[in-house]
């Protein structure tokens, strides 16, 4: 199966004026982390210029474990969420990825954070915006949510391979959870460390780390996903030397990876 080709929108920075060059090495869609409208209106204005699909936000995710906590530390990243859904809403963005928890020992699933997620999910449901929930270093909330949500078409499901790769290993998430799958986030890492606690999310392109990609589009094909490989990537990486190679080139260099990926 032919899938579109995606890249974040913030790969070459933080710049809408990168779409056309995005578009122009053959991108077809594309995603931002910037989430409040005078910040998305530039992008969905390129996007719409050159033939891009704005495919979805990604919600902030700073702070997100105090929407399981007592008091009122969560409203920030509430509002935040909030406000990209109600962006998403407006300017005809069909996904919100979001994350619902952080690190290796998140606070417990609890009846406060719950009630706080699912007042996000019927705004989406008002706004006609999906929620796509992430897989992160515990695969314990996606489970819930995913369990919780069965049958509701509002929440889906979002595909980290590096967070795969590097945190959760061979938990099988696409076998377990393919028919929500709405959109993906696509990177290389080397795998998780001795130390699992130790900083291995590197957002590598695509073979330049040691995540089976193979096994992965295996496992896209046999759930039939028909989404883009998005890519969540950024020339400015500190784990590997992208920024020797223009804009165009290392453009080239994401796009071919996604096409290397097509071709196993």
């Amino acid at each position: 199966m032919q899938r579109k080709f995606g890249i974040a929108a913030e790969c070459l920075g933080i710049t809408h004026k990168s779409m056309e060059l995005i578009r122009s090495v053959g991108f077809e869609s594309t995603f931002t982390c910037v989430f409040e409208r005078r910040e998305v209106l530039p992008y969905r204005k390129e996007a719409d210029k050159f033939g891009l699909s704005y495919d979805f936000i990604h919600a902030p995710f700073k702070g997100i474990n105090s929407m399981w906590l007592e008091g009122e530390e969560y409203l920030e990243i509430f509002g935040n969420i909030k406000e990209s859904i109600l962006c998403a809403g407006e300017y005809r963005i069909p996904i919100v990825c979001l994350h619902v928890s952080s690190g290796w020992t998140p606070p417990s699933i609890c009846a406060t954070g719950i009630g706080r997620f699912e007042e996000l999910f019927e705004l989406g449901y008002k706004m006609g915006v999906r929620i796509a929930i992430e897989n992160q270093r515990s695969t314990e909330y996606l489970a819930f949510f995913m369990d919780k949500y069965k049958g509701n078409s509002t929440v889906g499901f979002c595909y980290d391979s590096g967070h795969e790769h590097c945190f959760s290993g061979k938990a099988n998430l696409l076998d377990l959870y393919g028919d929500r799958l709405i959109c993906t986030h696509i990177h290389d890492n080397n795998g998780r460390s001795r130390d699992r606690c130790a900083f291995t999310d590197t957002h590598l392109l695509p073979f330049d780390g040691s995540y089976d990609f193979g096994e992965m589009k295996a496992c896209l094909e046999r759930i039939g996903y028909g989404g883009a490989l998005m890519l969540e990537v950024s020339k400015d990486n500190k784990y590997f030397d992208y920024k020797k190679l223009s804009d165009e080139e290392y453009l080239r260099k994401s796009y071919d990876s996604l096409m290397r990926i097509s071709l196993l």
